[in-house]
């Protein structure tokens, strides 16, 4: 592996964050994920984002009620233990972490412990942005990728 990239993305789950994805998981189980697609775009999108693209809204809640309920529940009991943080300083890969600026679920603290572990790895924060900051702002996401795989593969 010559590059590694992570994005809105954490390496370990806070015990206090462990019911809320509890919740989730029970919310699935009894309601499915219809109950949840609201909630999860206003986290994932930050509102200006939601006025302006209902197009690509439409998309993305669609791929998000596709989702194998199981295949959904599976990976929140998976992210309930995350905890990584102790083996990141072994990654020796050059490393960039992106973050969105107002992502809730994995915050730039998040991505900032990962960056204190990851020797020579390198942080992106792209401003007015949540979880899925590549596509709410591809234009400072896709820069920030490409100027940084550019380097790294040279």
């Amino acid at each position: 592996m010559r590059s590694l990239v992570l994005c809105s993305t954490a390496a370990a789950l806070p015990p206090e964050a462990q019911p809320l994805w509890d919740e989730r998981i029970e919310t699935v189980r009894v309601r499915g994920l219809q109950a949840l697609v609201d909630a999860t775009l206003e986290r994932w999108f930050t509102s200006a984002y939601l006025q302006k693209n209902p197009p690509m809204l439409g998309i993305i809640r669609r791929q998000f009620l596709e989702t194998s309920p199981d295949g959904f529940i599976g990976c929140c009991e998976a992210i309930r233990r995350l905890n990584y943080l102790d083996r990141l300083p072994a990654i020796k890969t050059p490393t960039l972490i992106l973050v969105g600026e107002d992502d809730p679920g994995t915050p730039v603290s998040a991505s900032q412990a990962i960056r204190e572990k990851i020797p020579g790895s390198r942080l992106t924060i792209l401003p007015a942005a949540k979880h899925l900051a590549n596509i709410e702002k591809a234009e400072a996401f896709n820069p920030a990728l490409i100027s940084f795989l550019g380097g790294a593969v040279s």
